[in-house]
């Protein structure tokens, strides 16, 4: 959320606060700068608070370069907030803001071509010193919401989008107070362009890659070193699979080669057990002679 010299300011699309990028300030200018995404059709408000500043303030709002008028914090405690949501077109009516897509044509014969603002493509947020008028009560002067742009396609600087207005919807009377926009604090300024213009340029993020929808029961999220790890470790896993593979061929192809070498026995039936007598210093037995025993 930008913020300078006491005052901060954010946008709101469709209720939900619209990211920023690229936030920027300047000193010299008074001013703080910032990209948003914006989308054709998405209505958004301008919030601003004023964090620390004593006084009166009031902020004016532009868009695209023109004056949609603005309004007063009069509130003494700080921190003290409001915000815009469109054109105060009457005392009970008011426009909503919506971003809008840029016409433009390439016809150079086309009557009532507008050249483009340097303000087209941004939302400005002007915060003021003010002092109220002794002249009174002030009356309620209604206001015109501007009228969408036809532009020459060679003028458009990349911007492809503008603001427009929303059908007109009711609100409670507004009081009206006549006073001087007597100094510029801070200016807030909003560029607007489409998310995937603003990634394009680097000004955004890229898209994650391999993202999933979101679970209805949490995921364990793992840093680039546990991923690191799990994959040396299904690796590692791999590995050993094809080395006891390789183990397990060359044990079968040595076994089969030994048994070429062999003498094979069978040993369907049983081994007769032959005694084997020594006989190197027995006398032989001469058939026809007697032997004295007694």
């Amino acid at each position: 959320m930008p913020q300078k010299d006491g005052f901060s300011a954010w946008i709101t699309i469709e209720g939900v606060k619209a990211e920023e990028f690229d936030v920027q300030t300047a000193e010299s200018s008074k001013t703080a700068t910032c990209w948003i995404p914006c989308e054709v059709g998405k209505k958004f408000s301008v919030h601003w608070s004023n964090l620390s500043v004593p006084g009166l303030t009031g902020g004016r709002v532009l868009v695209d370069g023109n004056n949609c008028d603005g309004q007063i914090l009069a509130k003494k405690r700080r921190p003290t907030s409001t915000a815009m949501a469109g054109m105060n077109e009457t005392a009970t009516s008011v426009r909503p803001f919506m971003f809008g897509a840029l016409d433009v044509t390439d016809d150079d014969t086309v009557a009532g071509l507008s050249h483009p603002d340097e303000g087209l493509g941004t939302i400005s947020l002007e915060i003021w010193r003010v002092e109220r008028d002794n002249a009174g009560p002030s009356r309620w002067r209604d206001l015109a919401a501007p009228a969408a742009k036809k532009i020459h396609e060679r003028s458009k600087k990349a911007v492809t989008q503008q603001i427009g207005f929303s059908d007109s919807v009711n609100r409670p009377p507004v009081k009206v107070v006549s006073c001087r926009w007597t100094e510029r604090l801070v200016t807030f300024s909003f560029k607007y362009r489409p998310l995937d213009l603003l990634r394009a340029n680097g000004i955004a993020p890229p898209l994650r890659k391999g993202k999933r929808k979101a679970s209805p029961t949490p995921d364990c999220v793992l840093s680039d070193e546990d991923e690191l790890n799990s994959e040396e470790a299904r690796l590692e896993a791999a590995l050993r699979e094809i080395r006891d593979k390789r183990a397990l061929k060359n044990s079968k192809k040595r076994k089969i080669k030994e048994e070429d070498g062999v003498e094979l026995v069978d040993l369907a039936r049983p081994k007769k057990r032959i005694k084997l007598e020594d006989t190197t210093n027995r006398p032989l037995f001469i058939p026809g002679e007697v032997i004295d025993l007694t």
